[in-house]
């Protein structure tokens, strides 16, 4: 008895050392330092919220001083808004996804703050996924991912065939917000389907990106990448971003900043860059400086437009969203900075550019104290078009220098020569060494598809008269959705070469340079006796949409003049040769005969604010539609005879005349529906020979 009485005491005290280390379990206590989120009760399920007990962990952490909460294990956990606190670094396991909720009626708005201005927040949204105001050391590491969950029908429908969001306001607009902060870190992550932004960094000091691959979804809008304003001593290395908008972008923003500061001390290096929109952008309206940022080892190999130093005019200042205006909130009212540009470098940068590589655009009412001191050094450069510099006078553009810098402009087919052009209007001491040009049409076949969705559900898109912008709204009464046009020309296709010469040009999927469609076009080129011969065939292959017609493969003919060659058309021959297109009728469904062409657009460019003439509009007849239209040209000093052919009356002949360069080319227009997984073919022959 006595030994039980001795005994019991101790296992009672055991007992109670247990219940401790419970206790302790249960604020996830794992090691020193650290806690897990499935100990507060978060579970990886997919849709129970974790919101609460993931940021219960975390204030549990930073209360403790500080240490790490870990998302382990394998699973989803779905989450609304969270906010990291000092001295926390949530890490998220390899097998982890953290989603953001798209519940945005539960999301908390920015709440009052002196760090920054919270209530102008950019384009009037306030919600973020990871929101952390004025902390220090916090961090997000991990090879983890997060999800920002852009897929959701709550945050974006497909209109005319393409996505938009349903509000620009409700929605989780940016994906990790941190405001005022200082000793930031985000490393070795993966952040996959951003609603907007994927990161902002607004007025921080010392932000460290290391090794993080960003992956927004390419079809829905405003995917940013790397977001910095108004930050100083930031370092990016080694990440790999596929970015729907601006991969990164570097600003100061000081509509939203207590204090206008610049954004200056930036290191970009060994990044990979892929870019719906720019891979590099400068500044933005009503932007503070930017100096001291150095981009070096960066490889893009696709962007929209390159780089860009921009700071565009808004349509009505009083209304814009981005800078925030509108609802009664005049322009700032407290002192800001002109904007300045000042010793940037880029060295071993390789960038391919859909449209031009990069460019300065400077909108007519924005303030400039300066652009100097801007270096690129060992850089190449393969785009459609050649760069754009736009300076005004007031810029004080000084000291631009380009070292070893390769321009490789591949013109696409079927635009007229340019007048636009590298030129350096109001600027002073531009220095070139070692710049090699070129500049040639690329061998790619020209031709047109024409798309359209199949229905927009309550949805319509239509134009803000203010702001110019391209909204949706719901719609009354369902109506047919608009056709768009695909410009095969400006796309760049995989290219398979037979032994006997033959090539095919397939095209996997087709896009506009920032929307994409899962449409498959294969041409396929064979030379035999009787000339050079094109296969189409068309695959559609997304359930959405149906492609409604196809234009091409244009053919030049060369030097065609109207008083002394002939043209038939379905053996007609086609006299009264017009002057210009400037006044023809456009081409219709049922037009026979001579029309203005519809490739004007192609030579209206919004990136070197080209005009092209009136008079400069070319022409084209068309033929009436049948089973084998034919296209006879003669000139002077060569012939050429064009076939289709195709199953049913559903093909016409076009020929394109330029009236101010003599020159003629000619293609053949398929009409059809094609829907999910149907295909459509038809073949064309065209036969040149000397003039009899």
């Amino acid at each position: 008895m006595d030994h039980l009485e001795l005994v019991a005491p101790v296992s009672r005290r055991r007992q109670l050392a247990c219940l401790a280390m419970l206790a302790l379990s249960c604020f996830a206590a794992t090691a020193a330092g650290e806690w897990d989120v499935s100990a507060f009760g978060a579970i990886a399920d997919g849709t129970s919220d974790a919101t609460d007990a993931i940021q219960r962990a975390i204030d549990t952490c930073a209360s403790s001083g500080g240490g790490v909460v870990r998302l382990d294990g394998r699973g989803i956990y779905l989450s609304r808004r969270l906010s990291l606190k000092n001295g926390v670094e949530l890490t998220i396991g390899e097998e982890v996804t953290l989603r953001c909720s798209d519940d945005i009626e539960r999301f908390p708005r920015y709440e009052p703050t002196e760090i920054w201005r919270w209530d102008r927040p950019v384009r009037w949204n306030s919600y973020a996924f990871i929101y952390t105001c004025g902390q220090t050391n916090v961090a997000i590491t991990g090879k983890g991912t997060l999800d920002g969950n852009s897929t959701s029908e709550r945050f974006h429908v497909r209109v005319d065939g393409r996505y938009m969001r349903t509000s620009d306001t409700n929605i989780v607009a940016r994906g990790l917000f941190f405001a005022g902060c200082r000793g930031v870190r985000i490393e070795g992550i993966r952040y996959v389907n951003p609603c907007g932004w994927a990161t902002w960094f607004l007025d921080c000091d010392d932000v460290n990106v290391r090794n993080v691959a960003i992956r927004c979804d390419r079809e829905r809008p405003n995917g940013d990448g790397l977001h910095f304003g108004g930050c100083r001593d930031v370092h990016v290395s080694g990440c790999d971003i596929d970015a729907n908008d601006d991969a990164i972008i570097v600003r100061s923003h000081q509509e939203q900043m207590r204090s206008p500061r610049p954004c200056e001390r930036v290191l970009v290096e060994n990044c990979r860059l892929r870019s719906n929109q720019y891979a590099v952008r400068f500044g933005w309206t009503g932007d503070a400086p930017v100096k001291d940022c150095v981009f070096r080892d960066v490889d893009c190999p696709y962007s929209y437009r390159g780089l860009g130093f921009s700071l565009p005019q808004m349509f009505d200042p009083s209304y814009t969203r981005d800078p925030p205006r509108g609802n009664g909130i005049p322009a700032p009212d407290f002192p800001t900075m002109p904007f300045a540009l000042e010793n940037i470098r880029f060295v071993n940068l390789r960038l391919t550019s859909f449209t031009i590589p990069f460019g300065v655009m400077v909108g007519p009412c924005e303030r400039v104290a300066y652009m100097r001191n801007v270096c690129f050094s060992n850089c190449q450069f393969r785009s459609q078009m050649p760069p754009v510099f736009k300076f005004r006078q007031q810029d004080h553009v000084s000291d631009w220098r380009f070292v070893d810098v390769d321009f490789n402009i591949e013109k696409p087919k079927g635009y007229l020569s340019p007048n636009t052009g590298a030129w350096f209007d109001n600027a002073a001491d531009i220095v070139m060494e070692r710049v090699r040009w070129r500049c040639v049409p690329r061998d790619d076949p020209e031709w047109r598809i024409v798309i359209r969705q199949i229905a927009n559900g309550r949805w319509e898109c239509y134009r803000d008269p203010k702001t110019r912008y391209v909204n949706l709204r719901p719609c009354t009464k369902p109506r047919q959705p608009l056709p768009f046009v695909v410009q095969g020309a400006r796309l760049r296709p995989r290219i398979d070469t037979a032994p006997d010469g033959s090539r095919r040009f397939i095209y996997d999927g087709l896009g506009n340079g920032v929307s994409v469609w899962k449409v498959r076009v294969v041409l396929e080129e064979r030379m035999d006796a009787s000339g050079r011969c094109w296969k189409v065939r068309i695959e559609n292959r997304d359930p959405d949409l149906e492609v409604l017609g196809f234009e091409g493969p244009w053919e030049p003919f060369g030097d065609f003049r109207a008083l002394a060659s002939r043209m038939a058309v379905c053996g007609d021959d086609v006299d009264g040769f017009p002057e210009s297109g400037a006044g023809l009728d456009a081409i219709t469904a049922d037009a026979v005969g001579w029309r203005a062409a519809p490739d004007r657009e192609l030579r209206r460019n919004k990136e070197s604010d080209t005009r092209v003439p009136s008079d400069r509009v070319r022409a084209v007849y068309v033929s009436k539609w049948c089973r084998a239209p034919s296209l006879d040209l003669a000139s002077e000093g060569a012939a050429m005879t064009a076939r289709a052919e195709a199953q049913g009356d559903d093909v016409r002949a076009l020929a394109r005349y330029d009236h101010e360069c003599g020159l003629v080319d000619c293609a053949f227009e398929r009409r059809f529906l094609a829907r999910h997984g149907e295909t459509a073919c038809f073949t064309a022959t065209y036969s040149k020979s000397p003039a009899r």
